[in-house]
């Protein structure tokens, strides 16, 4: 690893173990670096959004000057959500079944589809199936739209490892969705049942909503469904 990375995590985990913040006089003792380097990093740092300045107050003598992580800086450090998730989705299953799994699913679906509705509501009805995908791709989806226009295909699982637990996961995706886009969504391709990627075809109104079958040979031939 190059020295500037050797120094920009030692600073960084410095500051993790410091949670109430260290001066930049404070880093460079305990680095055994320059002044000037230190104040070098953390600029750097702070354009990133990974530390702030905070002042720290004492009973005698004038506030200081001190670096905290801020929550992006903590983030940088390994995070286990999925083990915690996916341990609280297997409890739940346990206590509810896979039908309450399911309803709750709905649940969640229908709530972050209300607060994203607005965004896709103020783009024009041409555009609004543009506007979904853009949210897709904030959220990690790597999605874009087929060549058919009336299909969007992701690549990327963002619940890879829960979608494996139940496809009440899978659901999920199809309800959001619908609910964004105000119609049916069949979901004809699954990354959870084997496809390289995920595909959602927009149905037309009178059209059932779909979602996967749980089974990979359920799964329709994805050049049919591009048709």
């Amino acid at each position: 690893m190059e020295p500037a990375r050797t120094t920009r995590g030692a600073l960084l985990r410095r500051l993790l173990h410091r949670k109430e913040g260290m001066s930049i006089d404070e880093l460079a003792a305990s680095l055994g670096i320059s002044r000037g380097t230190v104040q070098q990093h953390l600029a750097l740092l702070e354009r990133e959004g990974l530390v702030k300045v905070t002042v720290r107050r004492r009973s005698a003598g004038r506030p200081s000057r001190v670096f905290r992580l801020t929550d992006a800086g903590y983030e940088s450090f390994p995070r286990r959500y999925d083990l915690l998730s996916t341990r609280t989705l297997q409890a739940m299953r346990e206590m509810v079944g896979e039908e309450g799994l399911d309803r709750l699913f709905e649940s969640v679906a229908g709530s972050l589809g209300e607060e994203l509705l607005p965004r896709v509501h103020a783009a024009p009805p041409s555009r609004r199936v543009e506007a979904v995908i853009a949210i897709m791709n904030e959220l990690g989806y790597d999605a874009e739209a087929c060549d058919d226009g009336q299909t969007i295909q992701a690549v990327n699982c963002i619940y890879h490892h829960l979608a494996s637990e139940t496809r009440a996961v899978c659901r999920f995706d199809v309800r959001l969705l619908s609910r964004l886009l105000g119609t049916g969504i069949k979901h004809v391709a699954c990354m959870a049942a084997g496809d390289p990627r995920c595909l959602f075809r927009i149905a037309g109104p009178q059209e059932p909503m779909a979602s996967p079958s749980g089974k990979s040979g359920a799964v329709p031939d994805q050049g049919k469904a591009l048709r």
